[in-house]
């Protein structure tokens, strides 16, 4: 396994990316680059500090593509939230590196945040948090019904991936299509209401 190392004002190992959200659903976890043109000050407290709504939208049909939204809310007054949405399907992988790493039911998902610019540059802007045990396992029947819809004959990734965007065209309908989401991070019981863990990267 290579080593990755990300280093502020350093050339990221993803290189540059199109600009928004690419997900990485693999083996090693879950990752979400955030690939921005220029960010803001703002834009770069909201993704490392602010609070971070996780939705999950229900697919078509077992097997079908879903999208994983994301909304990270500033904690800062009059600042406005930045919302992603990402279309996933696991038959983009290749055959043997179509699944995560194992969990117990019990267990939290970590999820790795990673801010880079337009160039690939890293972006003071990364996050370590969790996923729940509930959320993580609506995320993973998802995924296993992906595995077997791309072992058929006649899958296609392209068409699996249209056939969701066409389902949910536009943010709103893709917020309006989640089944289950929450706030990311185990509740700190000695936080304000509403405030989660992670660390800092």
């Amino acid at each position: 396994m290579s080593l990755q190392i990300f280093a502020t004002g350093h050339p990221s190992p993803f290189g540059p990316l199109p600009e928004g959200p690419t997900l990485m659903i693999s083996p090693a976890g879950l990752r979400l680059v955030l690939s921005l043109v220029q960010p803001t000050p703002e834009e770069v407290e909201a993704i490392r500090r602010g609070r971070l709504w996780v939705g999950l939208t229900q697919p078509a049909a077992p097997g079908a593509a879903a999208l994983l939204v994301w909304r990270f809310r500033s904690r800062r007054p009059g600042i406005d939230s930045l919302t992603f949405d990402t279309p996933f399907h696991m038959g983009a992988n290749p055959s043997d590196r179509r699944h995560l790493p194992p969990r117990a039911p019990h267990q939290y998902r970590i999820l790795t945040i990673h801010l880079q610019d337009e160039h690939g540059i890293c972006r003071n802007g990364g996050r370590v948090t969790t996923l729940s045990p509930d959320f993580c396992g609506c995320l993973e029947a998802v995924v296993d019904a992906q595995v077997r819809a791309a072992g058929r004959p006649g899958w296609n990734y392209d068409r699996a991936i249209d056939e969701a965007l066409i389902r949910w065209p536009t943010l709103a309908a893709a917020l309006e299509g989640t089944f289950i989401s929450e706030f990311a991070g185990v509740p700190d019981p000695n936080g304000p209401a509403g405030t989660n863990s992670g660390w800092l990267i």
